[in-house]
């Protein structure tokens, strides 16, 4: 068999090349998203309500029907969120948003129809952007387009199962009753929604009676297109099934990326892991504004490394240090945590240009060092030597990475020995790399202790105030 490159085109001669590449399919477990419709008093709330519960975990309802589902909160616990007013689609993302925040399992959206046709929706968006002309009506659906389509991948990309109530657009027929007699009987003829929403959720239902669903649409075998249902426990069970089946993948992992906390090398991770999940479009508060996740790793990612080289290129100028550290503390950055070489472990980046700021200075701690605070007895703390690592071979060569990341926490220590915040980072450094369990032994006293606990003292004695305990 022909290979992609010799491969014969009908009347183009061989392929040159092979612009894309195919490879074998992995189906990732993943929430599902649901859409109820129904008129007025049919119980569309309720029915919403149930579900989410079934499904299991923590249930947030973005309340667009003025706070109506508070009604049920007596029987069902969800966390609430009521929208007034503005129904704009950007509001919608900002709504999911906070419920990924939160780490929310399961969001109801009550009323979904709000963004498209309530006040300040889709509809009236567009209608305020017409202008007279023959054009005028397809230029305003131009600009607005995008922004339903940013609302459609914030609510697919959520990190949980998605149930959506839709107003729909009634007909009412007069039907005979069980009695033969002639009644007045509603029927929904159009869900108050973007057409095709259909075709973008998993399951897709309509109330044909009060509390009665039926199903129009359906990706879940279990479920089949015409099933009537008057409870949710059997279709949470099947909707549990399909969404858990599959390779595992959790979701929730991905609300790391807003944490300042989380190290650099999990952002990464986190990244390769997004693209796995095909969770780029995900929508989070990020450290500005509500952004795509892609956007807020692509930033997170970027700017601790991009002080690291700029602070490289400046190594041995310590004016040049500072100002690149000034940068990176207004950029909000410089306690990020990022690895400087190949030998080195992480490091905070703030505390690693301070260090080298001081190398460069020629100012290792000594009795000129900033002035701690008095102890309880009024005197000035002495000036404590440095300790070293029991054991720690004398040749570099000899040491294994447990001693190297020892030795780095050591020279970050003594670097911050008098400055209770930056000792305070150093302690955190440690603790993270495993390596304040180790035994050292503290020059002064002469005694071996816990690493941890001999810095732990010494933030004390920095921060201890004039004793004022006979007061």
């Amino acid at each position: 068999m022909a290979d992609t490159a010799t491969a014969p085109a009908s009347a183009r001669g061989p392929i040159s090349y092979a612009p894309f590449t195919f490879q074998q399919p992995v189906r990732y477990s993943r929430p599902a998203r649901i859409a109820i419709e129904g008129p007025s008093g049919y119980g569309r709330t309720p029915w919403a309500l149930k579900l989410g519960q079934r499904l299991g975990g923590r249930m947030a309802v973005i309340d667009a029907e003025r706070g109506k589902a508070a009604e049920f909160a007596k029987t069902i616990p969800f966390t609430h969120l009521v929208l007034s007013d503005d129904f704009s689609p950007n509001r919608l993302v900002d709504a999911l948003a906070s419920a990924a925040a939160i780490r929310a399992d399961v969001v109801v959206i009550d009323g979904h129809s709000s963004f498209w046709s309530g006040a300040g929706g889709l509809l009236d968006l567009v209608g305020q952007d017409t202008k007279p002309g023959p054009d005028g009506k397809d230029a305003a659906w131009r600009k607005n387009r995008p922004l339903d389509r940013k609302a459609l991948e914030a609510l697919l990309a959520y990190p949980g199962h998605v149930i959506l109530t839709l107003r729909t657009t009634n007909e009412t027929l007069i039907e005979n009753d069980e009695a033969g007699r002639l009644i007045p009987v509603r029927h929904s003829v159009k869900a108050q929604q973007r057409d095709g929403l259909e075709y973008e959720v998993d399951l897709y239902a309509t109330l044909i009676d009060a509390g009665v669903l039926r199903i129009a649409k359906s990706s879940i075998p279990a479920q089949p297109i015409g099933e009537v249902l008057e409870d949710p426990d059997r279709i949470a069970k099947d909707i549990s099934a399909w969404a858990q089946a599959g390779e595992p993948l959790d979701w929730a992992e991905f609300v790391r990326a807003v944490e300042p906390d989380t190290a650099l090398d999990d952002l990464i991770e986190l990244r390769e892991r997004m693209h796995a999940a095909r969770a780029s479009h995900m929508m989070l508060p990020g450290p500005k504004e509500v952004q795509r996740l892609e956007k807020i790793l692509e930033d997170r990612i970027k700017a601790p490394l991009a002080h690291v080289h700029a602070a490289l290129q400046v190594w041995d100028n310590r004016e040049g240090l500072l100002h690149r550290l000034s940068v990176a503390e207004g950029e909000g950055v410089g306690r990020a945590r990022v690895k400087p070489s190949e030998t080195e472990g992480p490091q905070v980046l703030r505390d690693w240009i301070i260090a080298r700021g001081r190398t460069l200075a020629g100012t290792p701690p000594t009795p000129k060092s900033p002035t701690p605070p008095d102890n309880s007895t009024g005197e000035q703390l002495p000036e404590l030597p440095p300790f070293e690592p029991v054991g720690l071979p004398v040749d570099p060569d000899q040491w294994t990475d447990e001693h190297r990341a020892l030795a780095s926490v050591r020279n970050m220590a003594h670097q911050t020995w008098n400055v209770p915040e930056e000792l305070r980072t150093t302690l955190g450094v440690a603790e993270k790399q495993g390596v304040s369990p180790a035994e050292v032994l503290d020059a002064d006293t002469q005694l071996t202790q816990r690493l941890g606990d001999l810095l732990d003292a010494r933030i004390r004695l920095l921060e201890a105030g004039p004793d004022t305990s006979d007061e």
